[in-house]
């Protein structure tokens, strides 16, 4: 048996009432995808099932929003608060813990820009990379556009810190 609109072939099993089986798919699709009934008697009915439903169902609906609901945000370290454990840990004060963190980010971006790399001891190591150029396309107006190569800072976690967190 071939199909009109996509030419697929099913096989001839006989579902209960006579009809092959891609007949018995299509009239539940066709089921499924109708259009609700518009009748006064169906609106009451609706409105009174719904409102049934909402009586029965308004913890397991609420229950539901609470487990979509997207993942708390981090609580990140600031750079104050980097500084101020800094300050404590090494008994020094906030002044000269800030001017460390910032000497450590001007060594780390200055090597990175020199000699292509910086590597922290069992945290990881910074690399340069260049990107080459590279065609695009603007997904608007399908448009062809020629991406130009840029050079990127890559970081690579050391294994050391990866099975401190892991572990």
């Amino acid at each position: 048996m071939v199909n009109s609109r996509n030419h697929n072939t099913y096989p001839k099993s006989k579902s209960c009432n006579g009809e092959n089986q891609w007949q018995a798919n299509q009239k539940q699709l066709q089921i499924q995808n109708l259009p609700q009934k518009t009748t006064k008697a169906a609106e009451t009915k609706a409105s009174k099932t719904t409102a049934k439903s909402k009586a029965t169902k308004a913890p397991a609906a609420k229950a539901a929003k609470d487990a979509k609901a997207p993942a708390p945000k981090l609580k990140l370290m600031t750079k104050e608060q980097l500084v101020g454990h800094f300050a404590t840990k090494f008994n020094v004060t906030r002044k000269n813990a800030q001017e460390m963190l910032d000497e450590l980010s001007n060594l780390i971006v200055s090597e990175i820009k020199n000699s292509g790399g910086f590597v922290l001891p069992n945290v990881g190591k910074f690399l340069k990379a260049v990107r080459s150029e590279r065609m695009g396309i603007n997904p608007q107006n399908r448009q062809k556009k020629l991406i130009p190569a840029k050079t990127v800072v890559k970081f690579r976690v050391a294994k050391a810190c990866l099975d401190g967190v892991t572990n």
